[in-house]
């Protein structure tokens, strides 16, 4: 089968093997394809930071994958202040230039007598943000674009609040500044794909 020639744009491709002697009829295999038209379509584009930074949700938890992508647009000479403190997140620079200040360290005895660091951004810089850092990036180009993987995976809308945390929403909807280990595994849920793991998975019978 020519997946190329199967996917629509924007489609989530499911190719069902239940005709293709697989044991488990529910079983499905699936490509999930957007662009840049249908997440505006879906509403899946926000302006943060008093329109600093466009944020395009690409993929979202509802998808199923244990993971969120974003594609996020800095416009230049604004700057935009992020603090994850419910999230991890990993952000690769795809086009522009520019520069990220870390202000406040998570690990603050170490902040007391370091100044804080600084990086300069451009096409292909990556970082990652483990704890409760919070950084700030400016953009030195037109725009400095930025994609990133979080987990726990953001539902849609999460932004920033009043106390300037990236807020999380929880399965019942709930938004979060903080939580604890009681809904820990319902956040940092499995991909639905490998919820029951992969030993079995090139098994004829499977």
């Amino acid at each position: 089968m020519n997946f190329a020639r199967c996917l629509r744009p924007n489609a989530l491709f499911c190719r069902n093997l239940r005709n293709e002697g697989a044991f488990h009829s529910s079983r499905t295999s699936c490509i999930i394809f957007r662009d840049a038209e249908y997440v505006k379509e879906k509403k899946q584009v926000f302006d943060l930071e008093n329109g600093a930074i466009e944020s395009r949700r690409y993929l979202l938890r509802s998808d199923g994958f244990g993971f969120s992508v974003q594609h996020a647009i800095l416009r230049q000479q604004q700057s935009a202040t992020l603090r994850y403190q419910n999230h991890v997140v990993a952000v690769m620079v795809t086009q522009g230039e520019g520069e990220m200040r870390v202000i406040s360290p998570h690990n603050k005895k170490k902040a007391a007598s370091q100044e804080h660091p600084s990086y300069k951004l451009s096409s292909g810089s990556f970082f990652a943000l483990n704890a409760a850092e919070t950084v700030e990036i400016e953009a030195m180009t037109k725009e400095l674009h930025l994609v990133s993987v979080l987990n726990p995976p953001l539902v849609g809308p999460e932004q920033r609040n009043e106390n300037g945390v990236f807020t999380m929403i929880d399965e019942d909807g709930v938004e979060r500044e903080s939580y604890d280990h009681n809904i820990v595994r319902r956040l940092f849920e499995p991909p639905e794909s490998l919820r029951s793991g992969t030993i079995m998975k090139d098994d004829p019978l499977f």
